[in-house]
Formats: C-alpha cells, sequence, structure tokens
C-alpha cells in the first residue's frame, strides 16, 4: 500500500488491505539465500504480513474533513551467515604453520613465538573466556569454517492523520499528525552470550526507532493576484536499542572497568545532551542506549499573482 495523506472528502470511505507472504506457492518463488547455498543448506523460512487500511469523511458539513491511514508489517525472517572461528588449537595457542610474533620484543626485528605457540603463561585470562564462547568449525577449511542461521524479526507501524477546516471562502487550515514505528530483533549465529557480528553487519539486539511529526498550515487568498500561506512544524526522531544479555556480563570475564560508547551525534538541544548523557551511563551498564534529535520547523511564504 501506498503511503499518502489525501486532502478533504465529501463521501465517507474506507478500505482495507491485507497481503500475506507466506502461502507454500509463495515460498516457492522466493530465491534461495545466496549463503544458504554456499553452506548446502535449505531455504531459509519467511513469514511475511503487511496490512493496514484508510478512513475519511466530513467532521463539519462543507467545512471540515478529515483522513487517516495506517500500514503495518509484520516480518519473520531466517537468515543463513558464514563466518570465521579459530580452531581448538588456536584457542589453546598453538596457531601451527601461521608465524606470530611476540608483541613483548621491541628493537625494529620482530621476533616469533617458539613453534607458533604462545606459552601458557602468556595468555590472558580475560582473553581465555572470550576465546572459550567461540563455537568449534563446522565447514573445512581456516576460514569461513561455520555457518550458522539468526532470525531477524521486524514490526512496522506508519500512521497519517489529516484534518482540513475551511474557515471562509478565502481562508483555508490544515493540520496533519504522522508517525512511524519499527522493532527490529536481530539474533546471532553463535548462542549467547557469545554474538557475533555477521558478513551483513547487523549487530545482534533489539533495534527501535521512532520518528513523529506534525505539521500546520494555513492559506489566505487576499485577492485574485495575492495569497498568503503559513506552515508551521515540529518533529521528534528518536531511536532505543538494547542488548540481547539479560544482564551486565563484564564481572563473569573478569573485565574490570565497563565500556562506554560515545556513538551519539551531537544536538544543539539540551533534551538531546541529556538523553544522550544517560543513555551512555545506561549504556556503560550494558543495558540499553538512546539517541534522539528534535528539530521544529517553522516556513513562511508569499505568493504573488499577477496577469
Amino acid at each position: 500500500m501506498l503511503r499518502g495523506v489525501r486532502e478533504h472528502s465529501h463521501e465517507p470511505l474506507g478500505p482495507l488491505l491485507r497481503r500475506p507472504r507466506n502461502h507454500p506457492q509463495v515460498q516457492l518463488l522466493e530465491a534461495t539465500d545466496y549463503f544458504a547455498k554456499r553452506a548446502s543448506q535449505p531455504p531459509a523460512p519467511l513469514r511475511y504480513h503487511q496490512f493496514g487500511g484508510t478512513a475519511g469523511g466530513p467532521l463539519l458539513r462543507n467545512r471540515a474533513f478529515f483522513f487517516a491511514s495506517y500500514q503495518g508489517a509484520r516480518e519473520r525472517r531466517t537468515h543463513t551467515a558464514i563466518v570465521t572461528v579459530p580452531a581448538p588449537e588456536m584457542v589453546r595457542g598453538n596457531f601451527g604453520p601461521l608465524t606470530i610474533y611476540d608483541p613483548a620484543v621491541f628493537g625494529g626485528v620482530r621476533q616469533p613465538f617458539s613453534n607458533n605457540t604462545i606459552p601458557a603463561e602468556r595468555m590472558d585470562p580475560v582473553g581465555r573466556r572470550i576465546a572459550a564462547l567461540y563455537p568449534s568449525s563446522n565447514r573445512p577449511g581456516p576460514i569461513d569454517n561455520f555457518a550458522g542461521s539468526f532470525r531477524r524479526n521486524e514490526d512496522r507501524h506508519q500512521l497519517d492523520i489529516r484534518i482540513d477546516h475551511r474557515l471562509s471562502d478565502a481562508s483555508h487550515l490544515f493540520v496533519r499528525y504522522s508517525r512511524s514505528d519499527r522493532d527490529t530483533l536481530t539474533t546471532s549465529v553463535f548462542d549467547p552470550p557469545g554474538y557475533e557480528l555477521t558478513e551483513r553487519q547487523q549487530v545482534p539486539g533489539i533495534n527501535a526507532p521512532r520518528a513523529s511529526s506534525l505539521v500546520a498550515g494555513e492559506t489566505h487568498v487576499f485577492s485574485n493576484a495575492v495569497v498568503h500561506e503559513l506552515r508551521t512544524g515540529f518533529s521528534i526522531n528518536g531511536a532505543d536499542a538494547w542488548s540481547l544479555a539479560s544482564r551486565p556480563l563484564f564481572e563473569d570475564f573478569g573485565i574490570a572497568a565497563s565500556i562506554r560508547q560515545w556513538s551519539w551525534p551531537v544536538c544543539p538541544c539540551s533534551r538531546c545532551r541529556a538523553l544522550a548523557c544517560s543513555a551512555t551511563e545506561e549504556t556503560s551498564r550494558g543495558s540499553r542506549g538512546r539517541q534522539c534529535c528534535s528539530s521544529p520547523i517553522i516556513r513562511r511564504g508569499y505568493a504573488i499573482r499577477t496577469r
């Protein structure tokens, strides 16, 4: 369904839409995932539902009219990913034919470890715990040796409402409100807590961007040659992000200090700075993050027509 906001109508209207995409015959037309084909795995299932509707009609006869539209979508998709995991010998410090150098040796000439093996006393205990999260390879070779699947569930909501009011034969007023929400859950190809980025750079977690806007406008015709139009608007964009971990895991792996993320864009408004600071503190505890930006938009224009 195409999104759009119509102007007033004298007659009530309200079509509905529903388009499922999980019928077995439709699934036969789906192309096989490239990575699933490389991993010799069957096509991943897809469940997709799109639905919505519109409604409109008069509020006051020949004076006020409304129009509203809604569109929603539910997508349940499984992807196949191929990543590289270290061999069990590498986790224990033995890199076999691969030459690795001692980072503690300086002087301009690098010196490899004996037998390309890191001594047990040189291995950091935190690194040992993190390396133990890697699963064993299920494909041959030193690279692209692990194939797995991850889920991506997405819910989308789009809403538009518009009201038109004829103040007089020469003056027309309208108000429009729009909102768009999206909730995306992306899992990992590894079992928790060993989450992994895929080659598609999809970070495991829950992302929930939000956007809304409010616009009002008034048009006044003074004469056949002079028309005045005033519009004002306000928009808010925000996003929440949650980790799939139920609690912070720093202490479990022996990490003394928490990791702070400073990835929020700089926004001049005080509300955004406050949200960014609180989000940074929450992220350092391993829970969630938030970013926001609100921007009022004011436009004023004149149109002068001459014959």
